[in-house]
């Protein structure tokens, strides 16, 4: 593992640590939570058109005041972006972390890629005034981005609790 970091090193500049990681990785995961916890205020408030064009709220990018339904709209939008955030840091970080396995590394990727996809799907979910399909949609797409960054913690708290590989095949 020394001459594995020392290689990274050279190459990169530095090595994320897998304790490091963890935290990274929980943190994208915690707030991915809560952008499916604000996507459910938004649809229980009935606010989903709240921002009559997509992706500004009416005539400024951000939400007149006392539009309520707006807010809470642009809300969501800030959570989800702060996800965003989160998981290309944790994607980043995927790739400097001794250790991490390859199915950690795809589900980074995986949960940053769906994440970035939320931008269109949310947008035509309200060009088609959000349509059963296009929220429900929206909403599992969500899941799966939330389920692969609980992969991502599980394989990065692995990596600090030490697990090893199989002495035997799987097969």
């Amino acid at each position: 593992t020394r001459s594995m970091r020392a290689r990274a090193r050279s190459t990169w500049g530095y090595v994320v640590s897998p304790r490091g990681f963890m935290q990274v990785a929980a943190a994208t995961t915690v707030a991915m939570f809560f952008v499916i916890t604000s996507g459910a205020f938004v649809r229980l408030t009935a606010s989903g058109l709240g921002c009559e064009k997509w992706p500004r709220c009416g005539a400024a990018p951000f939400p007149t005041e006392g539009n309520q339904h707006a807010i809470i709209e642009f809300s969501n939008r800030m959570v989800a972006l702060v996800g965003i955030v989160l998981a290309l840091v944790t994607w980043l970080a995927s790739r400097k972390v001794t250790g991490l396995s390859r199915l950690g590394r795809s589900s980074a990727l995986g949960a940053l890629l769906g994440a970035l996809a939320q931008i269109p799907l949310g947008g035509v979910t309200i060009i088609l005034d959000l349509h059963p399909l296009a929220v429900m949609s929206h909403f599992l797409l969500a899941l799966v981005v939330l389920a692969l960054s609980v992969v991502v913690a599980m394989e990065a708290w692995g990596g600090v609790a030490g697990r090893v590989a199989a002495l035997q095949p799987a097969w």
